[in-house]
């Protein structure tokens, strides 16, 4: 049973996220539901919501500074930003290369 203290089980990864037009790379750190499984995360960077250049923007600025809030108006597509994941040392999704 889950407590609603603690949360559901989680477990923490890092989001590499390369700015395409300048190649600089900045580290997002978070945590992830542990009963999406690494399928799950690989999904929402990819296909799923963080996989849109607005939202992969966001995370790039919070790497730099966590207060950054998305703006109203954002730019969606899917060529401005590159991501790698990485789960306890392991790369479990690549789209550049270190």
């Amino acid at each position: 049973m889950i407590s609603l203290e603690t949360g559901p089980p989680e477990f923490r990864y890092t989001a590499m996220i390369r700015h395409n037009p300048t190649g600089e790379v900045r580290s997002y750190h978070d945590t992830w539901e542990l009963q999406h499984g690494e399928g799950g995360l690989i999904f929402m960077w990819t296909e799923g919501n963080y996989g849109c250049d607005c939202n992969r923007k966001t995370f790039f600025e919070r790497a730099a500074n966590p207060a950054y809030k998305m703006p109203e108006q954002s730019v969606c597509g899917d060529t401005g930003y590159s991501v790698n994941l990485v789960v306890e040392g392991r790369t479990i999704h690549k789209e550049f290369d270190l």
